[in-house]
């Protein structure tokens, strides 16, 4: 009844803003005009409007080429609240605030670029070519973002036009380890017309050598990516946009899933994704603004596992067996949303709907059909109450055939202390909709059972934060408090021990409390970053003395010779130990460690001025970390074997030296 009330009172709260009489400029904090401004999309310049609500990270150019980041994974396992672990030909689970990887909404210039009801999310499958940068917004938005906006969305933009008639951009990158990357860009502009044309190729050709549980492994062997865009200019603020984007990887994995044991599996992971999206861009009038966009999205994977029974001397095949398993989902996405962003009144607002349509492919021809289809209304408006202190409201409304999905909601204010300083308070109610292997997943076997359930509702979080933040002309400083309880949690149980048959089950509540700061300094030539987080998980609320804690520590520092053109930069990321109780899916309490663990990069860059020239190299994990403890319980599509047994995790740094040479014409 009282989440009834406040449901109501946010919905009153929007609709009686007002347009109020010229009010004057208001003197908030300037907002970096960076801040998810990306040419192609209005849905995520209304996280820019945001600003103001939240803390926003943005990872530049020279940051992700500074660190020879690949790929998405390489670049944000450096950062706060991040960390990626390496399971063999499966890839790497990218863990945020030791929640996983599904509480997080990944956008590719505003856009959604995988659907967020796919299990086989890998983020070392999205190469950073050309990225411009990338935008991290902590803390809850599925008012705007929907599902998996829970605890930030991040966003990878592109490098955006420029005026140049002709722009080609060439990056060529190796390193020791035996990687090899090479990615362009060509970019035409003409006056109503741009066109960018971009590819990458990242290879491996394999390590070997007991760096995790397994006797050895091969690492990704190739990526493979390609995209375009076209914009026109239909009016002089108003632009239509067509783009597409493919990727393509392979992965193997050779392995002994128990150490002592005898039996070898071969595994060969292709995947394949596609997106495309149009969209229509621009302002209508002074103040309001109008997207519409539509994206398409296809995952397709093929697993190839080969399995080997060794002689005891570990020389001779004595059984083989081969199997394989398909994957195969798109997703349609329509949004439509208008916004009003007028600083000389009190009142603005955005409005919008969107439309995803999302199926398993594989297992369309099912009596049940394995889609889901989800429509969404949304509103958000913000108040100035007074030259110093803001507030914000939203509601967002969603229907699915599928299952059940509550209100998302949002309140949050801003007090400006002063120019310099200002402290947020927001409260949203947050969700995360069932994976497709949650709703449909089925694996029959004499001893064991695995079943999907189409019955299930939404994880639905409560989201509290607090927020800090200091800026001078040297110095920003956040410091951030977060509150996250989960109900509904979805969580794999035994409902049938005769039969060992399991289901999924919204049985599952925790809670989440973390602080963080935040600290940037610029002095000149000289800038650095230094962030701290103490995170604790309780996955039993009843029990209060079952929380966890771990602890993180980031630093980065780049110092820059103008006259010569030369940069030396260092980075730095260190995380604590981890030992928890997790319940297991005999509901029984088990053991889950991981060691601590901490990589440190060295890098310089020469920018030979004139030529368009830059020449980088540096020396990754100079600490040399090559085996962290720890272990997972996966759920196996091929043998029982495997289930609910640990799995060793590996936190695959080798130490290697790399550099690149980049053109810009």
């Amino acid at each position: 009844m009282d989440r009834v009330r406040l449901i109501c009172i946010l919905a009153v709260l929007a609709l009686v803003g007002r347009v109020s009489p010229v009010y004057g400029q208001m003197p908030g904090p300037a907002v970096d005009s960076t801040y998810f401004s990306t040419q192609t999309d209005l849905y995520s310049e209304a996280v820019r409007a945001n600003a103001n609500f939240h803390f926003i990270k943005v990872i530049d150019r020279r940051q992700i080429t500074l660190l020879n980041a690949q790929t998405l994974n390489d670049l944000l396992r450096y950062h706060l609240y991040c960390a990626s672990y390496y399971l063999g030909a499966e890839g790497y689970n990218f863990d945020f605030m030791q929640t996983g990887r599904r509480n997080v909404r990944i956008l590719l210039n505003g856009q959604p670029y995988w659907q967020a009801s796919i299990d086989q999310i890998d983020l070392s499958n999205l190469l950073l070519v050309n990225v411009d940068r990338v935008e991290i917004l902590y803390g809850a938005s599925s008012v705007i973002h929907g599902s998996n906006a829970v605890l930030a969305v991040i966003n990878v933009v592109s490098r955006n036009p420029d005026h140049e008639v002709v722009d080609l951009h060439l990056n060529g990158i190796s390193s020791a380890a035996g990687e090899y990357n090479f990615n362009g860009e060509i970019k035409v502009n003409r006056p109503r017309h741009h066109l960018a044309l971009r590819a990458g190729r990242y290879f491996h050709y394999g390590d070997q050598g007991a760096d995790s549980g397994r006797v050895y492994e091969w690492k990704p062997v190739r990526k493979f990516t390609v995209g375009s865009e076209y914009r026109y200019l239909i009016l002089p603020k108003l632009y239509a946009d067509v783009s597409v984007n493919y990727l393509n990887s392979l992965m193997k994995d050779h392995a002994y899933p128990f150490q002592g044991t005898t039996r070898v599996t071969d595994r060969d992971i292709n995947q394949e994704i596609f997106a495309g999206g149009i969209s229509l861009n621009g302002k209508l009038s002074k103040y309001h603004r109008l997207s519409f966009q539509h994206n398409y999205t296809s995952f397709w994977q093929r697993i190839d596992r080969f399995e080997k029974i060794l002689d005891t001397e570990q020389q001779r095949i004595s059984l083989a067996e081969e199997t394989g398993d398909n994957l195969h989902y798109d997703q349609y996405w329509s949004s439509l949303t208008m916004r009003r962003n007028n600083r000389e009144l009190r009142t603005n607002y955005l409005v919008g709907m969107t439309y995803t349509h999302q199926r398993d492919r594989e297992r369309s021809g099912e009596a049940l059909k394995s889609r889901s289809a989800i429509f969404s209304g949304f509103g958000q408006v913000t108040y100035q109450v007074n030259p110093t202190f803001m507030l914000l409201s939203g509601l967002r409304l969603s229907r699915s055939n599928g299952f059940r999905t509550p209100p998302a909601f949002e309140l949050k204010s801003t007090y400006f202390m002063n120019r310099n300083t200002s402290f947020r308070v927001s409260y949203s109610h947050a969700y995360r909709i069932p994976t497709f292997n949650e709703l449909f997943f089925t694996y029959e076997d004499p001893e064991l059972n695995i079943k999907g359930n189409r019955n299930l509702a939404s994880e639905t979080y409560s989201h509290l934060n607090t927020l800090l933040s200091i800026n001078s002309k040297h110095v920003r400083f956040n410091s951030n408090m977060m509150w996250l309880n989960t109900s509904n949690g979805i969580q794999l149980i035994l409902i049938d021990y005769p039969s060992r048959t399991y289901s999924f089950r919204n049985t599952r509540n925790s809670r989440i409390m973390t602080q963080g700061i935040d600290l940037e300094l610029e002095f000149g030539n000289w800038s650095g970053n230094f962030g701290l987080t103490n995170t604790g998980i309780n996955q039993f609320p009843d029990a209060i003395d079952n929380y966890y804690f771990s602890q993180e520590i980031a630093m980065s520092a780049m110092y820059s010779w103008d006259a010569s053109g030369w940069t030396l930069a260092s980075f730095m990321k260190w995380n604590s130990s981890r030992n928890e109780l997790r319940l297991n899916t005999d509901e029984e309490l088990e053991d889950y460690q991981l060691s601590a663990y901490s990589v440190w990069d060295l890098s310089v860059a020469k920018e030979f001025k004139g030529s368009g020239l830059l020449l980088s190299f540096g020396l990754k994990n100079l600490l040399d970390v090559q085996r962290v403890s720890g272990g997972y319980l996966p759920i196996d599509r091929f043998s029982n074997e495997e289930f609910n047994k640990k799995v060793p995790v590996n936190i695959d740094f080798g130490r290697r030296v790399w550099m690149s040479l980049q053109y810009n014409l």
